[in-house]
């Protein structure tokens, strides 16, 4: 998966050293299911809550699912990257995860890649905006291209909770997967988080 985000997952170290179970079981389970199951529940809640008065929820207008899904995706992703780097870097420094030489300064092709792990680890709120704002300029229209190519310019309430729901869970999933890779990531940029 963050291969296809550009990023490369092959560990390099003196020590060789991978993933264990305990960094997959934090990563998947302590982070990612508890943010995918809580970001499915609040934001098909909090959906429902702004356009239960309406019978349907059209694509466009001052309460439109373009404006609902594009505020989701910035409100989101900020959040979930700068509380999971957080949280990520705590068990770091407290010992219980250790680093991983993930080292993307040596390769040209990740320059973008090398901005965005330098940002989280300087000043994670600056990383978090930064992730936040690419993550709302690439999914977003996205999400809102695929309604308008199947034509879908109104929606069903209830298909609409249902669709934010999973969609907020499936931007959680890769928020958290992504960015809990950077915070355990052990290269010269990675300094202390203030």
């Amino acid at each position: 998966m963050l291969s296809a985000l550009g990023f490369s997952y092959r560990l390099h170290s003196k020590h060789n050293m991978k993933l264990t179970q305990s960094h997959w079981h934090f990563i998947l389970v302590k982070q990612g299911l508890v943010a995918v199951l809580s970001n499915v529940f609040i934001n098909g809640i909090i959906a429902w809550l702004i356009f239960k008065p309406a019978k349907t929820v059209s694509m466009f207008g001052s309460q439109s699912y373009a404006v609902d899904l594009t505020a989701t995706t910035l409100f989101l992703t900020f959040f979930i990257s700068f509380f999971a780097y957080k949280a990520t870097f705590k068990e770091v420094l407290e010992g219980r995860l250790a680093l991983l030489a993930w080292d993307l300064k040596k390769r040209k092709e990740y320059k973008f890649a090398t901005r965005l792990v330098h940002q989280f680890c300087v000043k994670p709120f600056l990383g978090s905006i930064a992730l936040a704002v690419a993550a709302t300029l690439f999914i977003s229209p996205i999400a809102i291209g695929a309604f308008i190519l199947l034509d879908a310019r109104e929606l069903p309430l209830m298909h609409y909770v249902v669709f934010k729901a999973f969609f907020a869970g499936l931007l959680a999933a890769i928020i958290v997967l992504l960015v809990s890779m950077v915070a355990l990531t052990n290269n010269p940029l990675n300094v202390h988080p203030d």
